[in-house]
């Protein structure tokens, strides 16, 4: 049973296609109806019975209870990965893994290999999440292993650092901070503490030596009012 929602925001209740919706198809189909007319007689849209029969071999092979079996294994979770839904896929992807082939060459191949036969085809990025699930252990005994040497899956780069905006720089001071005689100009610094886990900005008075200390939970930017 599927809950929707309607145009007023009330909810539609839609059941899924149960096995005898799907002997009545097959009748319809024996009888070479059209969809619309066995649509009808289950009482669903005739899309309904389109996507039905196209999804479980067409008009000519379409049979009941092997649809009703495909529908469960596809309701069914967790789903199994594409690579291992059919044996012999997932034996032919680890022999070329273990030559050398990378996943996108396997993927081509395999698409050559079996024309017409969904079941059996695979694309390059079921086989990268299907080498990345697997334990390192695994692929170790295995002898399987993409040709970049990865094991997981890279995360995207980090950010760059923030730059500062229109900096000014130590040769544009004053002349009269370098003599020391007019109080009042600050002199500030960042110090570090083990592992980069603590921090503390230093404030020293550049006339009469006067220093200040301002612990920081954190190393970005901060205002700090002397």
């Amino acid at each position: 049973m599927i809950l929707m929602f309607g145009g007023e925001g009330f909810p539609v209740v839609r059941r899924m296609l149960t096995l005898a919706d799907r002997e009545e198809i097959s009748r319809g189909l024996a009888e070479s109806l059209e969809f619309r007319d066995i649509a009808v007689r289950i009482g669903r849209d005739a899309s309904i019975v389109s996507r039905e029969v196209a999804r479980h071999g067409g008009r000519d092979r379409y049979r009941a209870v092997e649809a009703e079996r495909a529908a469960g294994a596809a309701r069914s979770r967790p789903k199994p990965m594409a690579v291992a839904r059919c044996p012999q896929l997932l034996a032919r992807v680890i022999e070329w893994l273990r030559r050398g082939w990378s996943p996108a060459s396997i993927a081509g191949r395999v698409a050559c290999d079996h024309v017409g036969r969904d079941a059996c085809r695979v694309s390059h990025e079921a086989i990268y999440q299907w080498v990345y699930a697997q334990p390192v252990a695994t692929l170790r005994r295995e002898l399987v292993a993409l040709r970049s040497g990865r094991t997981e899956r890279r995360g995207p780069r980090p950010a760059p650092a923030p730059r500062i905006r229109e900096p000014r720089y130590l040769d544009e001071r004053p002349a009269e901070v370098e003599g020391r005689a007019v109080p009042g100009h600050w002199e500030g610094d960042l110090i570090i503490g083990k592992g980069g886990k603590t921090a503390v900005a230093s404030l020293v008075e550049r006339t009469s030596r006067f220093l200040i200390l301002v612990p920081l939970t954190g190393r970005g930017t901060v205002m700090i009012s002397v």
